[in-house]
């Protein structure tokens, strides 16, 4: 499953400053307090908080993998689920 996040959709401290996604390092996904987060010089950063869209992750059955860059955020999300 791919999920897109808009910089639009993110926090207001990214909107305002969209290019601080291109250095962020350490992005990933906290699934204790559902949103995304990420590191610029050893600041964190609150990205995106998924309960505003009704979203609940977690992690017993899927991984993920990030990419993202001034124009957004692209999740993809793996399941690890075997099936029969």
């Amino acid at each position: 499953m791919l999920l897109y996040i808009s910089v639009k959709d993110c926090t207001e401290q990214i909107r305002e400053k969209p290019c601080l996604l291109n250095r962020m390092y350490n992005l990933g996904i906290d699934y204790v307090d559902n949103d995304l987060t990420g590191y610029f010089e050893d600041q964190e950063y609150k990205i995106f908080f998924f309960e505003q869209y009704g979203i609940k992750l977690d992690n017993r059955w899927n991984t993920y993998e990030i990419t993202c860059g001034s124009a957004g955020i692209m999740i993809e999300i793996l399941t690890t689920r075997k099936t029969i």
